[in-house]
């Protein structure tokens, strides 16, 4: 699995869990979807050298 990672913000996304249906961001690392958060908790993930995306 690659090292690369992407975060998405600024963006409606569905969970499809009842305690959390709905986030603003989300973090895939290689071909996984490595986190689901608020546009803020994606922001922090943020590391040098990951793409972000809004």
């Amino acid at each position: 699995m690659s090292d690369d990672r992407r975060l998405l913000v600024n963006g409606a996304i569905y969970t499809m869990d009842a305690a959390r249906p709905l986030v603003e961001g989300i973090a895939i690392q290689g071909s996984r979807i490595a986190a689901v958060g608020s546009d803020p908790e994606m922001r922090e993930l943020a590391a040098a050298g990951d793409e972000i995306i809004d």
